[in-house]
């Protein structure tokens, strides 16, 4: 993939990208996407009981991290996350400028005993499976971003939002530990949807299953 460096130059090469998602994609990526997720639901639905008695039991406050997305076509939508974090932290209460981070910190005091397994396993992404199930997500896709975040990337985000965005998807399985910017992750996601199909995503499935045994860019 070429590197673009400077947002202007990626927008203005973008801009001239047609972005052809099929209708056959479309319906049978749902039916995937349902397939997976209700199994994932029901297979993991005792974890999902043991997770949430860790959470509570190691820390005050809610099992669940809920915040707004910004997904297909603009809308936005409520992402289900395991929390993580520590009830009081910044992130939680709303502080945009520690909430606009993309990456997670290494060695973050904010993240509890219970979070740091979660993160590093990715389990904090399984309440996920039910934003899928719900048609917000899906299974492969760019990730859900914060809405202001995409506000100074102009065309990029009209086209990043031209897809549901999903749990996995081309960056985290290619450079998820080597991504350094926003920019470098919305490179991958455009690339993603240039070439989105059904083989693409199971390919990109697999990928996820050996990124995740092996904890690579997770902490």
């Amino acid at each position: 993939m070429e590197a673009y460096h400077d947002v202007k130059e990626l927008d203005l090469y973008y801009i001239k990208v047609n972005v052809d998602i099929k209708p056959n994609y479309i319906i049978t990526k749902r039916y995937l996407d349902i397939a997976i997720s209700l199994t994932m639901i029901v297979v993991f639905l005792p974890l999902f009981l043991i997770i949430a008695l860790a959470i509570k039991i190691s820390s005050k406050g809610p099992v669940l991290f809920l915040q707004e997305r910004r997904g297909i076509n603009g809308t936005m939508f409520i992402i289900y996350k395991f929390r993580t974090m520590y009830d009081e932290s910044p992130f939680l209460s709303g502080d945009s400028e520690v909430a606009g981070s993309v990456y997670k910190r290494q060695n973050d005091e904010r993240v509890t005993i219970v979070g740091r397994f979660l993160r590093k396993s990715s389990l904090d992404e399984l309440p996920q499976f039910f934003n899928v199930l719900k048609g917000e997500m899906s299974i492969v896709g760019p990730r859900p971003l914060i809405d202001y975040m995409l506000k100074p990337y102009m065309k990029l985000g009209e086209i990043r939002c031209s897809v549901k965005p999903g749990i996995t998807g081309l960056w985290q399985v290619t450079a998820r530990a080597n991504c350094q910017t926003l920019l470098d992750m919305i490179e991958y996601d455009l690339e993603y949807i240039e070439n989105a199909s059904i083989i693409y995503d199971i390919k990109i499935m697999i990928a996820t299953v050996w990124v995740v045994l092996l904890g690579k860019g997770a902490y």
